[in-house]
Formats: C-alpha cells, sequence, structure tokens
C-alpha cells in the first residue's frame, strides 16, 4: 500500500441543469429550481488506481474506498492509499469486484477470482470461501438479520457464506433475480414481480396491493421504512401493500438499472449501463448527467451517498463525486458569445436581465433567450449598467451614453443625450433616475437633465455606485476620489486621510439603521457608522480585498462577490469587527469547488448583482450569471473524522496504524513527521487544522490546511500528539485524534546513567577541588613560611642596625661633642665638629625611621598613625608650629607592607618640611578618615598658600618648588607608587590642604 500525494479531480467541471428537460432553462422566476450539483472525476492520473471502478463505499470511520480491476484504494479527498497484492501480502488477489462493511465494522472485499478479504482493526485477511459458481467473481456482498455474510455472483446466485448454503431461487412467476439491494436493514432481492427480503436464510415476498409492478428494473430501501421499485419504466415507493408515491414515467425507460438509492434529501438516484445518471426530485422533476455534461462515462456500475450529502459514482471511467450546492449559472445558447456578463437585473415580471461587455443585452423570461444589440437601437453594444425604473422602464448604461427601452428596441431619454460612459444607475421613487459618468453626477428629472457635480468639485469624476439614507442624503463612490455625499446641495468627500480604507470605491450598501457598507477595489470593506469609517480586509482574515458587489439575504448574512469568488460573512461577525471586538473573519467562499464557475466576478458598476423577490440573489461573471439560493445552499453540519494515519521517524514509517497502545521511538531521532487527515469531501482543500505536541508545545497551533507535522531533534521523553479539524463550515472536531508515543534515550541518556555520571563527575570534580585546595594550602605555607623566614630576616636586620650602627653613632656623637664644645668657635675643626654631630644626629634619626619601617612589627595601620602622630608632634614643634591632630578613636586592624608605610612616611615628612619652609604658617591640622575602601589622610595649613603660576583655581600643578627642587613632584610620585592619589588644593594667603587617598585591599571577613 502507498498514498498518492494531491489526488486532486482531473475534471473538475460545474454543470447546471435547471429542470427536467436535458437542455432547457426554466425561467428564474415561477416555479423553483432544482438544488444543481458539481461534477468532481477522479481518475488514473490524479491517483485512482485504474479507471474502471468496480464499487465505491463509505465505512463508519468516514474513509471512501474504491474497488478497482487493479486493487482497492482508501480516500480521504486529498490522497489515495493503494492496497494490492504487491503492496500487502495478505490480500491475494488485486482485481476487486465488491465492497461491503457490516454491522460490527469489517469491511469485506470480494474479488474476481472468488477471493474474500476482510479487513478490520488495520489488517487484511483473506477468507476461504468454496463455492459451485460457474463464474466465480462476486458482485455482491451483504449481511442478512442474523448477522451472517451473503455472496452473490454475477448471475445473482445468492450462497451463505459460512455454509455454503444458496438463497432459494424466485417465485416460479420470476425468471430470475433482476435486482439486489444491499442495506443495513438487510438484503432485498428482486424479480421481474416480486420483491423478496432474506431474513434467517430463507425468502419472506413483500405483498402488493392492487396493480403489484410487472416489470421490475430496480430497487433499494426508502428512508421511511419502504422500498422504492422502478417498474416498467416508472418509479414508485412502497410501504407494505401500499403505494405511498408515484412519480410516473422516468426518463430512463426500460434501460438495464445497476445502481438504486434515496438521499437524505429524499432524491432517488439511478445509475444505468447506457444512460448515465438520473437524479429524481419528483413527478417530472429529473437531473440527468451523462458524458454530454460531466460524466467521464455513461456506464454507473456503483454508487452512494456519504455523511455530507455528495453522492459518489463508479463508473467505467473514473470516480465521480456530485457536490450538491443550491448554486446555478444562467446562459443563452450562445454562451453571450464568450463576452463576460457586467451586470444583472430583474423585471417586474420576473425576467431577467444581463447585460455584457461586447454582445449588449439579454432577456430570459419565461424559459426563453432574447438579445438585444444594434438592431435594436443599442448603438452601443459595450453595456455596463442595466436597471429597470419605478415605471419598469428598462435603462442602459453604455460607453457610449444611457438609452431607455422602449418595447423591443432602445432609445436615448429625452433630454439626456450625451454619449458619456454610464457607469452607474440609480432610480428613486420619486421617479428620479441619477446617473453616474466618467466625468461626474448626472440627475434626470422630469424629462430635464442637469449636472449635480462635475469637473473640479471632485477629487475624482469616475462616479461608480450610488445610494440614498434614510434622511435624505445622496452618497456615492469615485474610482480613485473616494466617497462623495450631498446633502441639502451641500458636497462632502472622504478620502483615505479621513479613515476610508481606498480612495477606489466599487460598491454601496446601506443599512436599515442608515449604517452604510463600502465595498473597495484594494482596500476591503469599510463601514460608515456616527461619523467614523472603520475596515474590515484581509488583515482580519478577508480571502480578498477586492470588492465587488454587496447583497443582503435578509437573514443576517451579507453575499459579497471579490475577485476571490462570492463570500457569505454574518453581520454579527462583520459589525464586531468593525467594532474592534473580534480580530477574526469567519465567511463561507464560494468558489469553483461550491459551483461557481470563475473565481472572479464582475463589479464595481451599477447594479453588479441583484437580489430576486424570492430571495435568491444573482451576480455577474465572465462565464454567465450566477444564481444563489440562500436558504437551499447547503451548510455542512457534519464535524469531519480525524485520523492519524503514518508516523514517519527520518522517513522511516513506524506502522500503518500509530494507535497502537504502546509507540515506541528508538534512540536517535532526528526527523518525526505525523500525518493526519480529517474526512471531509464537499471541500477538502479549505479543510483546516489544529495540533498540539503535549510534553513538548505550549498550546494548540493553527496548521491551516497542512495534514502533517514536523518535529527535529525531539529530546527523550513521552509525548502525546493531539489533532483536530473543522470542514468548510467551520464545524470543528475538538475531540479529534491522538497519539501516545516515547522517544526512547539512549543508554547515556537513561536515568541511571545520568546519576551515575553525575555520580561520577561530582566525584571527580571533588578530587579535583580537594587536589586544588590541597595545592593551595601548601603554595598558601610556603607563602607564610617564606613571609616569616623575610620577617625574621627584616628583625634581625633592624636589630643589628639598631646595635651595631646605632651603637658606632652614638659613639661618635658622644666623642665630638666634647671636642666641639672646647673647639674655639669660628674654627674650621669647629665647623667640621658641628657637622660631624649634626650628620651623625640625622643618620640617627634616619636609621630610626629605616628600623620602623624594616620592622614588621610595625606593619599596621594604627603602627603608621601612632608614629605620624609622634612625627609631626615633634617636628612641628621645633619649628614652633602648632600641631592638631583629628584622629579615630578605633582604627581597624589593617595590614600594610613596608613599602606602603615607608612612602607614605616619606610623603608626609615631605609636606610637613615644606609647611616648615615654605608656608610661613602658625597651625597644622592632621585628619584621618576612614573609608570602606581604604583611607584619607588631610594635612591642612594655615600659611601663605602655594601663589603665582604653581596653581590655578585653587589646584596645584605638577610642577617643581620654588627652590627648583622636586618636593612636590616627589610627593606625588611616592602616593602613586603605593596606588594611592595625592590631591593639594590651596588658596592664596588662607593655606594648602593636601590629600593622600590610600586604598587598601582587605582580606575577606
Amino acid at each position: 500500500m502507498f498514498p498518492w500525494p494531491l489526488a486532486r479531480p482531473a475534471i473538475r467541471l460545474s454543470f447546471f441543469l435547471l429542470a427536467a428537460q436535458f437542455s432547457g432553462i426554466l425561467p428564474l422566476c415561477g416555479a423553483p429550481m432544482v438544488s444543481d450539483y458539481v461534477v468532481h472525476v477522479w481518475q488514473a492520473e490524479n491517483g485512482l488506481p485504474q479507471d474502471s471502478v468496480t464499487s465505491v463505499l463509505q465505512t463508519r470511520n468516514g474513509y471512501i474506498w474504491i474497488g478497482t480491476y487493479s486493487a482497492l484504494a482508501r480516500f480521504d479527498g486529498v490522497h489515495f492509499t493503494v492496497f494490492d497484492a504487491g503492496t500487502t501480502p495478505s490480500m491475494l488477489n488485486s482485481r476487486v469486484t465488491s465492497l461491503f462493511e457490516a454491522r460490527d465494522g469489517t469491511l469485506w472485499i470480494g474479488h474476481e477470482d472468488g477471493a474474500v478479504t476482510d479487513y478490520r482493526a488495520a489488517r487484511f485477511e483473506t477468507k476461504e470461501f468454496q463455492t459451485t459458481w460457474m463464474d466465480k467473481a462476486i458482485f455482491y456482498i451483504g449481511e442478512d438479520d442474523t448477522g451472517d455474510i451473503w455472496l452473490a455472483s454475477r448471475d445473482h446466485i445468492f450462497t451463505r457464506m459460512r455454509d455454503g448454503q444458496t438463497c432459494p431461487s424466485p417465485p416460479d412467476k420470476d425468471k430470475r433475480w433482476v435486482s439486489i439491494a444491499i442495506s443495513p436493514k438487510g438484503i432485498w432481492l428482486a424479480g421481474e414481480k416480486t420483491v423478496s427480503v432474506l431474513q434467517h436464510g430463507n425468502l419472506a415476498p413483500m405483498q402488493f396491493g392492487v396493480q403489484p409492478p410487472d416489470n421490475i428494473q430496480g430497487i433499494c430501501p426508502g428512508k421511511d421504512g419502504g422500498f422504492w421499485v422502478a417498474n416498467n419504466g416508472s418509479l414508485q415507493e412502497w410501504k407494505g401493500a401500499k403505494c405511498l408515491k408515484d412519480w410516473g414515467p422516468m426518463p430512463w425507460d426500460l434501460n438495464q438499472i445497476t445502481t438504486m438509492f434515496e438521499t437524505g434529501r429524499g432524491k432517488v438516484v439511478v445509475g444505468t449501463s447506457k444512460q448515465g445518471l438520473y437524479v429524481v426530485s419528483g413527478p417530472g422533476t429529473t437531473l440527468h448527467f451523462s458524458r454530454a455534461n460531466g460524466l467521464p462515462s455513461d456506464w454507473i456500475t456503483s454508487g452512494m451517498e456519504d455523511r455530507e450529502g455528495d453522492v459518489w459514482l463508479g463508473t467505467r471511467d473514473g470516480l465521480v463525486m456530485l457536490h450538491p450546492t443550491g448554486i446555478t449559472v444562467a446562459a443563452p445558447p450562445d454562451k453571450y458569445d464568450g463576452y463576460p456578463v457586467l451586470s444583472v437585473a430583474t423585471g417586474s415580471e420576473g425576467q431577467l436581465w444581463a447585460a455584457t461587455e461586447g454582445m449588449g443585452i439579454y432577456r430570459l423570461k419565461d424559459g426563453e433567450w432574447s438579445h438585444y444589440g444594434k438592431e435594436s437601437g443599442l448603438s452601443n453594444i459595450y453595456v455596463w449598467a442595466v436597471s429597470p425604473d419605478v415605471n419598469g422602464h428598462l435603462w442602459a448604461g453604455t460607453w457610449g451614453g444611457v438609452f431607455v427601452q422602449n418595447g423591443n428596441t432602445f432609445e436615448r431619454p429625452p433630454g439626456l443625450g450625451f454619449t458619456l460612459p454610464a457607469l452607474a444607475l440609480f432610480h428613486e421613487t420619486n421617479g428620479d433616475t441619477w446617473v453616474g459618468t466618467c466625468k461626474g453626477l448626472w440627475r434626470y428629472h422630469n424629462g430635464k437633465a442637469e449636472w449635480v457635480v462635475q469637473g473640479g468639485q471632485l477629487a475624482s469624476t469616475d462616479v461608480r455606485c450610488i445610494e440614498r439614507d434614510k434622511k435624505g442624503v445622496l452618497w456615492f463612490g469615485t474610482f480613485g476620489g473616494g466617497l462623495g455625499c450631498l446633502k441639502d446641495g451641500k458636497l462632502q468627500q472622504f478620502r483615505k486621510t479621513d479613515g476610508l480604507p481606498s480612495d477606489f470605491v466599487q460598491c454601496l450598501r446601506m443599512e436599515a439603521d442608515g449604517t452604510l457598507w463600502i465595498g473597495t477595489f484594494d482596500g476591503g470593506l469599510a463601514r460608515f457608522k456616527d461619523g467614523h469609517f472603520s475596515t474590515v480586509n484581509w488583515n482580519v482574515g478577508l480571502p480578498g480585498n477586492d470588492i465587488g458587489d454587496i447583497e443582503d439575504d435578509g437573514h443576517g448574512f451579507f453575499w459579497i462577490s471579490s475577485n476571490s469568488g462570492i463570500m457569505r460573512i454574518s453581520l454579527t461577525n462583520l459589525d464586531s469587527c468593525a467594532d474592534g471586538l473580534t480580530q477574526k473573519i469567519y465567511y463561507r467562499l464560494f468558489a469553483e469547488n461550491e459551483g461557481v464557475p470563475t473565481m472572479g466576478c464582475s463589479g464595481g458598476l451599477q447594479p453588479s448583482g441583484c437580489k430576486l423577490p424570492d430571495g435568491r440573489l444573482m451576480f455577474p461573471s465572465s462565464e454567465g450569471v450566477v444564481t444563489i439560493d440562500p436558504e437551499n445552499v447547503p451548510t455542512n453540519l457534519m464535524c469531519p473524522p480525524v485520523h492519524l494515519e503514518d508516523v514517519l521517524v527520518d522517513n522511516n514509517k513506524m506502522g500503518r496504524n500509530p494507535g497502537s497502545p504502546a509507540l515506541r521511538i528508538p534512540p536517535g531521532l532526528h526527523r518525526l513527521e505525523i500525518n493526519y487527515t480529517a474526512l471531509s469531501y464537499s471541500s477538502p482543500d479549505r479543510v483546516l487544522f489544529k495540533y498540539w505536541l503535549e510534553g513538548m508545545d505550549k498550546d494548540w497551533g493553527s496548521a491551516g490546511t497542512q495534514r502533517a507535522a514536523l518535529y527535529n531533534d525531539l529530546p527523550p521523553g513521552n509525548y502525546t500528539f493531539h489533532v483536530m479539524a473543522c470542514n468548510n463550515d467551520g464545524m470543528w472536531n475538538k475531540r479529534g485524534a491522538q497519539i501516545s508515543f516515547a522517544v526512547l534515550p539512549f543508554f547515556w541518556q537513561e536515568l541511571w546513567f545520568r546519576i551515575l555520571a553525575g555520580a561520577t563527575a561530582l566525584s571527580l570534580v571533588a578530587g579535583i577541588v580537594w587536589l586544588d585546595a590541597r595545592q593551595r594550602l601548601r603554595r598558601k605555607l610556603e607563602r607564610i613560611e617564606q613571609q616569616y623566614a623575610v620577617e625574621q630576616e627584616r628583625v634581625r636586620i633592624a636589630h643589628n642596625i639598631h646595635d651595631d650602627l646605632g651603637t658606632y653613632l652614638t659613639r661618635i656623637i658622644m666623642l665630638s661633642d666634647p671636642a666641639r664644645n672646647r673647639s674655639e668657635n669660628g674654627s674650621s675643626t669647629a665647623v667640621n665638629l658641628n657637622n660631624i654631630h649634626e650628620t651623625a644626629c640625622e643618620l640617627t634619626e634616619a636609621m630610626g625611621e629605616t628600623v620602623w619601617a624594616v620592622n614588621p612589627q610595625h606593619d599596621t595601620l594604627d603602627s603608621l598613625i601612632n608614629y605620624l602622630q609622634k612625627f609631626a608632634q615633634e617636628f612641628l614643634s621645633h619649628a614652633g608650629i602648632r600641631c592638631r591632630l583629628d584622629m579615630p578613636f578605633q582604627l581597624p586592624p589593617w595590614s600594610l607592607s613596608a613599602e606602603m608605610r615607608h612612602n607614605l612616611f616619606m610623603a608626609f615628612k615631605e609636606t610637613l618640611n615644606n609647611i616648615v619652609k615654605h608656608a610661613g604658617a602658625s597651625e597644622v591640622q592632621i585628619s584621618l578618615i576612614i573609608e570602606s575602601t581604604g583611607f584619607l589622610l588631610l594635612i591642612r595649613d594655615n600659611g601663605l598658600g602655594i601663589a603665582g603660576d604653581t596653581a590655578t583655581n585653587g589646584v596645584v600643578k605638577q610642577k617643581a618648588d620654588r627652590n627648583g627642587g622636586n618636593g612636590l613632584r616627589n610627593i606625588q610620585r611616592r602616593i602613586t607608587r603605593i596606588g594611592g592619589r595625592c590631591e593639594i588644593n590651596t588658596v592664596p594667603r588662607l593655606g594648602t590642604c593636601v590629600e593622600f587617598k590610600v586604598p587598601i585591599r582587605i582580606p575577606p571577613g
């Protein structure tokens, strides 16, 4: 078995038979039309296994099954899935001659060689059947009231399958069985004069009353418990011994009937072997389908009606579906000579008027067509609008002006002799006629014509449509100039800048409450209500923005013609969209599938379409006048059955029936494809889907018409795929279908492996962390040992300097001091001794500073600040300068390096030295401010400040001292060296402030 992609009809034709006459046309008003059908044909080029169809059947799950002489096919409206002996080994023979579904859902398949195959639970199985038939082909399969399966040959020999019992022969007065009817109620057999039902293996004859049948051609069960009998060229319905209906003689006469059944709408469908198909609605009301009007063959082999009301036929040359539409197309025998119809109207006597672009005007009255051209006074046969006035006179707007009918001729109306193209006609009850032309708007009143709006008054003078509201305001639409209105003689225009979606207006529709709907060429539909425009276009789901005509059916729906077909939209839905209450338009589209002969309808002229007195709607098109009966348009209320067909993993099929309870997908999945379908045959191309993969998707997603869901690289886990669908009328099957499956993991994706791998990884990380911590600890201990050794060496050096060098310096001072005192003042010896003494004292002081800096016992902030305070007090007191200290009561236990203490002290010392030498200060204030990232040391004096070009705006430049030194630069350099910042702010004659901002690396905790 294998699917054929996109099996669309080979021939998609619309044939419209209006009554019992096969080629005639009935009047449009008077006798009601018979509902019509669209004919769809599928042949081998569309995926059908073979053109010769032997049987057709719809099973309870919604699939259409087709038997042919080369294979069995299952059809979902889009794809054929083919089963034959090659693709389905359990089917021993591919030549299928009959199909039947039993009450338990088993599909029975009869073959040409006498084999029988059943299909249940997605499996085929060949059954043994022994028979003594000469012709072994199985042409009928049925089930009796006890559930036994009976098989029949071409010669109508019936045999029970379980035991080979043969059905009794027909009564003596019947030479043979001429017709067999299989229904869920049982098996019916008809001879030439009798009808019997098979019960408990025996025949139970049906009793007829007076005038029993005498030449039975075919029988079928009726809806109300009776049965239909085609007898001697006539059709009757019987129930018991009573004839319920006698529809009289039928056109198939005495031809052989091959299939016969009653539809859900009470029509009897009769297929013949030579004359095609007949659909009988009542006495004298028969539709005939043949090769002349759409069937691929006149030999009908089988038929049935599906759950949506479509008629399916097997023929010798293809599969056929007749889809009822309620749509007809009116066309004269010459088909308007190929010219499009631009405008339609109906007269007071029920006649139809059709204006063409190039063939004048056609009239249909009492089933007869008439033509009006140049010979009838129409000097211009390019007619763009036809409309009868209040007196019943037909007006025609042409490319060369306006004409009015007078008997069988057309004349120009008195006083309206212009030759401009007339695009729109609008008649008022007071007798006035308004004419829209390419140059503006005319009014014809009491035999006189006048320009109302023209030339420079309008943005565009191309007037296409006219309407008047209940307040007396005249509205008109122009092609390129938007919407205009005349109120009390004053002209007002509305364009895109005023909220209109397009300046190209093609039609207007006024509601009873004064709401105006505007159809545009490229902006969709607009509503003008309470002085505001609202737009409904493709952004909210409208299939197209080209609106040609708007008709109101009086039942709450607008019928709108466009280049996408004819739309039926609820007025409530339109108002909701226009009011912003919803963002979605729901519509029913009538196009080629529904019987509209062409996608695009004519529009943009007035009148374009019209509504007949009996409620039918008419729209012009290039193929004729499309007539829709809103009350007879079938609404598809059947929710489509949804089925899951295949699950493909990396393009490998996992099985035909993915509904099995345990679908397990092996590891290594890269691409998952789930094929699904919904069985709605009326318009399969408009079936919409939504799906949701539970375990992956957050919510339902719209798939449009797509019948497959694709997922890439699904992770291992459990999933449930849900799908639902709706038909062409928006009926959703929310139950849909679903399948649960598991994507299996590789062993390394299993839980036990992940736990083991996690534990291993955790152990490895722990080991690495332990080793790293051990190495860090070892390195830290080594650094501590090295630091301790360095500190011990610093202590030793400090002690040696203090003990050895300090002793010698003290001895020099002590030895030089007496000698200095005894030497004569002014002598060279005294000077030298003084220098020696001072140098030794300075060296002793410097040595003390070095010892303090080197000694690790002073590597704290507290030691540094104490030392700075002591130094400042001693140094400034010798200089006669008052020292004020502003220090925190408690200092943080921060550790400072020897380098930081040394550089900070030297900068501090240099600052005090500059104050003593140059500032002329009487007081110095030293402050310490502790911050979160360090500390700030402030040194303020009340001296003269730094004057001249050394300071600008109070900020000291990086420049040499006055005496040519580099004190300030050295201070900056030392503070920068320890990562700090030095700022010197000065104000002449008010003092100087030196700020040392020193960052500290504070260890955590």
